[in-house]
């Protein structure tokens, strides 16, 4: 973890202590479960417990993260038995890899301390809450609550600190691998190898997301460093990023042009300004492929950079054959827009656009590209983008802001990044230099940021290149049409035929994947009473493919697999999908699958991430052979979602229920029943679900009047809004049964 993987023994002396016969003690010790002091250690035990009413019996004991601040504390504790009884603690360092974006002092440009470490004084279960060190009934008191609520600790020792009980602060190293938080706890670890006190581990308060004992990369999970033995060996320091950072040669390649007249400006890329866009592409490359396996070429937004280990590199390919190979490069800038969204630390690190070297130009394909493949059945020649890259930027990033509509008012923000490729366009127009493009991440100093990629549905906003040049450019932009629309006809029958071809179940099964929206009795259950779908005003096409359902479908499951066991309850986000989806594909084994989540990631998980959660969800479900059908989210502020869903639809190749977009094609104006003209509904019914609309009086969840609930006539579907989530539903599962799950051989 963190450049430590073990120089630390010196060469000479293991070669005179080999010939006597002898083995030197081991002076430093790493414990890290899966990895050290070997991949069967796992003796780091770690949970986070919250005073907040919604976490207060949350059981955090296999969460990937760990989280404290405010009202929450981590508990974390080492078997500390690789370490010989009676040696001497030297020092012992925790190091826990952070999964946030640490914010600089503005002042200093250092991390402020933010983590405090204390010595818990009883045992505890990885499935502690607040209340409780041992899970029994959290409302009760009884013996497995917690003396203090919050964790007992020790809060007489004087370790030196400022106050009693202190045992250390964290500082906050930058670098390469990310951001870690180092606690120095000598002063506990001696006192709990000398006897002096019992290892119940340590509580830290204060604030942060990190790494947890189940984090997916193994080499940033808690790290206790123990420099012990008869002599100190020295514990290595982590080595922060580099403050000073020198170019790569390319990147002052002198022009070897000669102009001809006046010099002007071509944009080459997909962006809508562009005039030459010719073979210019991107590609989305993930690091950790364990948890977000496959390829990544068709989303719409790409990640640079990343946390603790999980990293992002995005590469960027312009084609540049029209620029004639003597033309005089004056400059030329890459410029990317930033989500603005996940823009808000950009300013605090610095990000790289390194020369990618590959045998052949561009030798690598957008839609094959992946962290082991340069394209389909080609390896990176040294294992990894970054690996094939220049170890000096071309240039650092340069943030622009710009002005954008925020909440009915103009605001400026950091709209957009810049890198001044100057250098390497003269050194690829000329020939001097393979034009196999750039990679983007954050080896500098690790952090992170979004930017829209040239699939974004908005055009205008996709990555370009800005070259002034000599003799000039005439060649005008023509328009981009995009439509905001899945893709036309059948997209998704063909790879979901395959997909089934993979299904061991039992036929007729779904599973409903969802927060309050889906655990509603409201959604699908009524008809699991009688099973029969027995709505109102339906159509003859509708009729039939109600029917289609009920014939094939056991509705049944409707009501009954309806509770957080079963993948839906209230409040949950599109990470509590992607942590549990295997269990519940294990438990169900269902031969399809409706999905939505969303409504709570607003303003939560950004919609790159969510993307990701949901794509690998997906795919998870579809190794067992189930067929998703991914449902958007219902408005207001879910456009940016809607959005992720299209493009999940069109690179995966998923039945797409678009319920966004029926809501706005129905009711454009006057969807949401928080409207002023709906008040009087809610303050006569004192229900928010009589609204005469399609979204409720809370403005988040679908309306349900009782008038027009189970009706499938054109009103009903206008004024219902869970109404209409059942009656899209049925028809999409109807089309899957038909021409998937029914389907003859072709």
């Amino acid at each position: 973890m963190f450049e430590l993987r073990r120089a630390l023994m010196v060469v000479a002396a293991v070669w005179l202590l080999g010939l006597c016969g002898c083995r030197p003690p081991e002076q430093v010790t790493e414990l890290q479960n899966g990895v050290s002091p070997g991949p069967s250690y796992v003796g780091c035990k770690d949970t986070w417990i919250s005073d907040e009413e919604w976490e207060r019996n949350r059981n955090s004991g296999r969460s990937p993260t760990l989280a404290c601040g405010g009202k929450r504390h981590i508990l974390i504790q080492f078997d500390l038995s690789p370490i010989p009884e009676g040696d001497t603690i030297h020092r012992a360092v925790l190091r826990l890899a952070d999964t946030g974006f640490p914010r600089r002092d503005g002042k200093t440009g250092q991390f402020p301390s933010r983590m405090q470490a204390y010595a818990l004084t009883r045992d505890w279960n990885d499935n502690a809450n607040w209340l409780e060190h041992t899970r029994t009934n959290w409302k009760e008191k009884d013996e497995g609550d917690w003396a203090t609520p919050g964790g007992e600790i020790d809060a007489e020792t004087d370790f030196g600190r400022e106050e009693k009980g202190l045992i250390a602060g964290d500082t906050v190293v930058d670098g390469p691998f990310g951001h870690v938080h180092e606690l120095d706890v000598t002063g506990v670890v001696r006192r709990w190898q000398a006897g002096k006190a019992a290892n119940h581990g340590l509580l830290i308060k204060g604030g942060g997301t990190v790494a947890s004992a189940e984090w997916p990369v193994a080499e940033y999970r808690p790290m206790l460093i123990v420099d012990h033995g008869p002599e100190a060996a020295g514990i290595p320091a982590l080595k922060p990023a580099t403050r000073e950072v020198e170019l790569d040669p390319v990147s002052t390649t002198p022009d070897a042009g000669k102009p001809e007249g006046e010099y002007g400006t071509v944009r080459v890329g997909q962006n809508s300004n562009c005039a030459l866009r010719g073979a210019s592409t991107d590609a989305y490359v993930k690091a950790n492929v364990a948890q977000f396996p496959g390829t990544w070429g068709w989303v719409s937004q790409c990640r640079v950079g990343g946390v603790a280990g999980d990293f992002n590199t995005t590469l960027l390919h312009f084609d540049l054959s029209d620029i004639p190979r003597h033309a005089s490069i004056k400059q030329a800038k890459l410029v990317c827009s930033l989500v603005t969204r996940t823009a808000r630390q950009i300013r605090s690190y610095r990000y790289g656009a390194f020369l990618l070297r590959l045998p052949e130009s561009p030798g690598w394909d957008a839609e094959a590209a992946t962290a082991a493949e340069r394209k389909a059945g080609a390896p990176w020649p040294k294992g990894g983008p970054a690996a094939c890259s220049g170890d000096k930027p071309l240039a650092i990033g340069k943030v622009v802001p710009k002005e954008v509509e925020q909440g009915g008012r103009k605001q400026r923000v950091d709209g957009e990044i810049e890198f001044d490729l100057t250098g390497a366009v003269r050194a690829w127009v000329s020939g001097q230099v393979p034009n196999c493009g750039v990679v983007l991440d954050n080896r500098i100093e690790g952090g992170i940021y979004d930017i829209h990629g040239s699939r974004s549905f908005q055009p205008e906003l996709r990555p370009y290149l800005e070259v002034t040049l000599s003799p000039a450019i005439e060649k005008k932009p023509q328009p981009i049409e995009v439509k905001l629309a899945p893709p036309p006809g059948d997209y998704w029958v063909g790879p979901m035929r395959q997909v089934h071809k993979q299904f061991k179940g039992t036929a007729g099964t779904l599973s409903q994947y969802g927060d309050s929206i889906t655990v509603t009795m409201a959604y699908l259950a009524s008809y699991g009473w009688a099973n029969k779908i027995n709505a109102k005003n339906m159509t003859a096409e509708v009729a039939g493919e109600a029917e289609i359902v009920e014939k094939y479908a056991d509705l049944t499951l409707w009501r009954k697999w309806k509770e957080a066991g079963y993948g839906n309850t209230g409040m949950m986000m599109s990470d509590w999908l992607f942590t549990n989806v295997d269990g519940w594909q294990k438990k169900m084994n269902a031969e399809a699958a409706v999905i939505m989540f969303g409504t709570n990631d607003r303003g939560r998980i950004v919609p790159p991430v969510y993307t990701e959660y949901m794509a690998a969800s997906m795919r998870r479900m579809m190794a067992d052979g189930t067929v998703p059908m991914l449902t958007s989210i219902p408005p207001p502020g879910a456009h940016d979602y809607w959005l992720a869903a299209l493009n999940m639809a069109q690179g995966m190749k998923v039945p797409l229920i678009d319920y966004y977009a029926e809501i706005m094609r129905r009711r454009p104006d006057d969807y949401n029943g928080r409207l002023e003209k709906f008040r009087e509904v809610v303050e006569k019914t004192k229900n928010v679900y009589e609204v005469p609309t399609l979204i409720s009086g809370d403005g988040t969840h679908p309306s349900n009047p009782k008038q027009w609930q189970n009706d499938f006539s054109e009103e009903a579907l206008s004024h219902n809004g869970y109404n209409l989530r059942n009656y899209m539903t049925i028809r999409m599962y109807a089309q899957v049964i038909l021409k998937v799950f029914q389907a003859k051989d072709e």
